[in-house]
């Protein structure tokens, strides 16, 4: 089901979102990330000292240390955000874009970025954990890197698409 587009009084679009075989295969898959996300982040928090690097320099050495607890804290940050954006493919209206956007394929196209966001989003927060508790691992320090480099892309390839909807 395609959002319905309605214009309201101040040329700000009603958009229904309903369910779409879409939609619930991202929420899937993005509840699945977050659920790893919990157990990786029980199984390091179980494994690592009690100190753990909690901050790191461009090179990927650490330089800042914490508490282990702080391996329980990014899944909780994680899961919502996760749901945040989620929750924001139904209300497409307050989805931020650096473009006006007045027709239903630009909305169609913003919810299909924020649900991509969503599962990128866990992926790098499950990096994260990673990397903080296997500190010193080159892979370690790459996975976040890249996940945040696919995230920026991700948004630039969408915001180009959603500019050229807009003339199409």
């Amino acid at each position: 089901m395609k959002p319905r587009f309605n214009l309201r009084n101040n040329n700000q679009p009603a958009i229904r979102v309903g369910r779409t075989l879409e939609g619930t295969i991202f929420e899937i898959v993005t509840a699945v990330l977050v659920i790893v996300m919990w157990v990786i982040a029980f199984i390091m928090w179980r494994r690592s000292p009690e100190v753990i690097p909690t901050h790191f320099n461009l090179s990927g050495h650490p330089d800042g240390y914490g508490s282990r607890s702080m391996l329980l804290i990014l899944p909780i940050v994680g899961t919502i955000v996760s749901a945040v954006l989620l929750l924001c493919a139904y209300q497409p209206a307050k989805i931020n874009m650096p473009v006006r956007m007045n027709t239903t394929q630009q909305y169609v196209l913003a919810i299909r970025m924020v649900r991509i966001v969503a599962i990128i989003t866990t992926l790098m927060f499950i990096s994260i954990i990673l990397m903080s508790s296997s500190a010193g691992s080159k892979w370690a320090f790459a996975c976040p890197v890249a996940t945040f480099a696919a995230l920026i892309a991700v948004i630039v390839f969408f915001t180009i698409k959603v500019a050229k909807a807009k003339r199409s």
